[in-house]
């Protein structure tokens, strides 16, 4: 494992994504733990993230859709970049400083892609609303604006705005958590923008390249 400057080169453009079959190469910045974990059992396997995670509601539900899309299993989840080359990422930022920037190529099958941006839906609490071919950015605001607010609207008049989905009336949450599910779309993505990845484990046969943020 060689060091490298914690600046590296900002993301400029993605690479097209393999076919369904086949396998993956993703990018992930990691903890030196995990590094070791690899070395000295041959996997990392997260644990499941503690219960007052500002996310955790959202990432049980990622948790839940890999369950039932993936083959793997596992607690936790390793969040990943796919679609984008090593050299274009950047940890540019102290907190960077020690950590790992593994390289892993994984089957296709254990690995569950969602676009990026879209995925901030289900962080915020909120309805995703697909774009439709050709739509540019004001046809889509004027289409959907309309279809945020009322959501919106409802969330609050019910006092639900700060309260988890969980406990969101069966329709209202059912309209949030059937428009996430869009964000696994692939059809859907353009070609440039972000794509996560997110798996269960990484093997050490799975590692490509460990470079050591210095």
């Amino acid at each position: 494992m060689r060091a490298l400057p914690a600046r590296l080169a900002a993301p400029a453009r993605s690479l097209r994504l393999p076919e369904e079959s086949g396998r993956i190469r993703l990018h992930t910045l990691q903890h030196a733990a995990v590094l070791r974990d690899l070395e000295t059992k041959g996997v990392h396997r997260p644990p499941r993230w503690p219960a007052d995670h500002d996310f955790a509601e959202s990432y049980s539900w990622m948790h839940e859709q890999m369950a039932r899309r993936l083959p793997t299993t596992g607690e936790g989840i390793i969040w990943s970049w796919a679609q984008i080359r090593r050299r274009d990422l950047t940890p540019d930022c102290p907190e960077a400083r020690g950590e790992v920037l593994l390289s892993v190529d994984l089957p296709r099958d254990r690995v569950l892609l969602s676009h990026f941006g879209d995925w901030h839906c289900v962080l915020n609490r909120m309805i995703h609303v697909e774009g439709r071919p050709g739509e540019d950015d004001d046809a889509y605001d004027r289409r959907v604006d309309p279809i945020y607010d009322a959501f919106f609207d409802r969330r609050e008049a019910a006092g639900l705005t700060h309260e988890p989905v969980k406990v969101w009336p069966d329709d209202l949450r059912q309209q949030a958590e059937s428009s996430w599910t869009a964000i696994f779309d692939q059809s859907s993505w353009p070609p440039r923008d972000a794509i996560q990845a997110t798996v269960h484990e990484i093997r050490a046969e799975d590692v490509v390249r460990a470079v050591r943020i210095c």
